[in-house]
Parts: structure tokens; sequence; C-alpha cells
């Protein structure tokens, strides 16, 4: 339910409207990242991972709830240029939903089952990319 009274309209202006707003969100969320990446510089971002060690994975797992599709190939550049291992990018890529994560607290009222959705799907990813990166 969106609560946005689409029924009583035409399915253009329904469209449009819903479109408008995810584009506001995607936007936004960019335009965070864009400036986070510009403020830390790359070098910024690799020292950071580089300093975490076999912690890089669980990085690269909150890295990948950011809700933006871009995330996922920022973790896979990340990867090809050498900042973080295989590990890290399977915990990024697993834990990475693009907008799914915001349909889930838009469209499910009870925020237990979805806080506990994004837990086990960030721990299952992290427990994932660090095995793999011990293993590989």
């Amino acid at each position: 339910e969106d609560h946005c009274d689409c029924e009583h309209s035409s399915p253009l202006k329904s469209a449009v409207h819903h479109t408008f707003n995810i584009f506001l969100i995607i936007f936004g969320v960019t335009l965070i990242l864009n400036g986070i990446l510009e403020w830390i510089g790359l070098d910024g971002v690799r020292s950071f991972v580089t300093d975490a060690g076999i912690f890089a994975p669980i990085l690269s797992c909150l890295v990948g709830l950011i809700p933006n599709c871009v995330v996922s190939v920022v973790i896979t550049e990340a990867y090809l240029s050498g900042i973080i291992g295989l590990g890290g990018l399977f915990a990024g890529l697993l834990s990475n939903a693009g907008i799914g994560m915001l349909v889930l607290f838009r469209s499910n009222a009870n925020m237990k089952e979805n806080i506990s959705v994004v837990l086990i799907s960030c721990c299952l990813s992290a427990i994932v990319g660090i095995v793999i990166g011990l293993v590989l």
C-alpha cells in the first residue's frame, strides 16, 4: 500500500509520480556518495580498507547496503583496481539489493522484520566474504 490515492488518478500520472519519487531518492543517495568519495578521495578509501585487513568484507558489506544500484559498480571497480579482495567483492555484492531494501521498508510496516532481513543479509554476506577471503 503506497497510500497515494493512485486508484483515483490515471495510470500515467501514477507512474510518473512514483518514478519521480524513486528518482529523487536515487539522485540524493548518488549525490551524497559522490560528495563523500570526492571528500575522502580514492587513496583515502584505499588506506581505510587496507587498514581494515580481515574485516574489509564487513566494510564492503556495509557499503553494499547503500540503496543504489551504482554501488555494485563501485564495488566491482574497487575489486578490479585492487582496493578490495575477492572476499570484499562477494560480501559487497551479496548484501547489495539496489533499492530493494527501500521498497521493503516502505512496503512492510513491521520494522522488526525489516531490520531482521537487513541484519541477516549483512551478517551472511560478511561471513561469506570473510570465508572466501581466508580460503582464496
